[in-house]
């Protein structure tokens, strides 16, 4: 029984006749489709819980749609774009960017600044101190416009939909570095299961005998 038709009923006097309270149903019925429809509305209206207008707002954030992402995951990333803007702190993308990836993490890089040297009277000075994963120039400047993401996902989908969503709230000029992102349905994984060595006898027993 909906919401209006039990509100209705317990308006009707009692004695009421059978006709008058078909007639009260029927109000009933038409007053519970335009409630749904409402909450139908209110619902697609935010793109943390549109189902059948997230598409349309992909679209209208900027952002790809990936229906092969399951639709809590598409609802998340959807509300992390609406609600967020670029050039954010690092703490607050990160707060944004968990809210659909709560395991993944934005960090700004590091460089051992002590070792690295600029454009000197010599000319150019190329150091080969700066981290493994970095693969920009190595003339000694302090490359600033890299941070790194790092933490887990579960496959290739969920990279995409993350690098996607980046690249609409991060701070324009700088870059994601992935390498330390782990897939969980790449990640290399060994299973051992119960095996039996046998059974050894040591000494006689004076049954041997």
């Amino acid at each position: 029984m909906g919401l209006m038709l039990r509100v209705l009923r317990r308006l009707i006097p009692i004695g009421i006749g059978a006709k008058f309270r078909a007639l009260v149903d029927a109000i009933a019925l038409y007053l519970q489709t335009v409630y749904e429809e409402i909450k139908a509305i209110m619902t697609e209206t935010n793109p943390g819980t549109a189902v059948d207008t997230l598409a349309d707002w992909y679209a209208t954030i900027g952002l790809k749609y990936d229906a092969t992402l399951d639709l809590g995951t598409r609802q998340s990333i959807a509300k992390q774009a609406y609600i967020s803007i670029g050039g954010q702190s690092i703490s607050a993308l990160n707060d944004a960017i968990q809210i659909a990836f709560p395991d993944v993490i934005i960090q700004p890089p590091t460089f051992p600044v002590d070792n690295s040297v600029g454009v000197g009277m010599v000319g150019l000075i190329e150091v080969q101190d700066y981290p493994s994963w970095y693969t920009g120039t190595t003339d000694g400047t302090y490359p600033i416009t890299y941070y790194r993401v790092t933490g887990e996902i579960n496959d290739q989908a969920e990279q995409t939909a993350l690098l996607n969503l980046l690249d609409r709230i991060a701070p324009a000029e700088m870059e994601p570095e992935t390498s330390s992102l782990v897939i969980r349905n790449q990640t290399e994984t060994a299973e051992v299961g119960l095996a039996m060595v046998g059974l050894a006898q040591v000494g006689r027993t004076k049954e041997d005998a």
